[in-house]
């Protein structure tokens, strides 16, 4: 079993997890620290909210973890 730690949804590694949930599929699994990609975050240099409008998340085994502190990313202490 491969599993993959990841920070976050990317979108041109989406289409490589897909591509392995074909090839050998129930063998791996990404675990994400947070989806804040395709839930949005407020960007702070665009002054906006951002998010990914892909489907980021789907066609391949994965599992996003929660964070206690309301803020993705803070840090290690902000995950569980």
């Amino acid at each position: 079993m491969l599993v993959v730690f990841e920070s976050h949804p990317v979108q041109y590694q989406t289409p490589v997890y897909r591509v392995l949930q074909r090839l050998v599929a129930e063998r791996f699994h990404v675990v994400y620290a947070t989806d804040v990609s395709v839930r949005g975050n407020r960007d702070i240099e665009f002054v906006e909210t951002v998010a990914w409008d892909e489907p980021l998340l789907e066609g391949y085994p994965n599992t996003v973890l929660n964070h206690e502190r309301g803020e993705p990313l803070k840090g290690f202490r902000s995950l569980h």
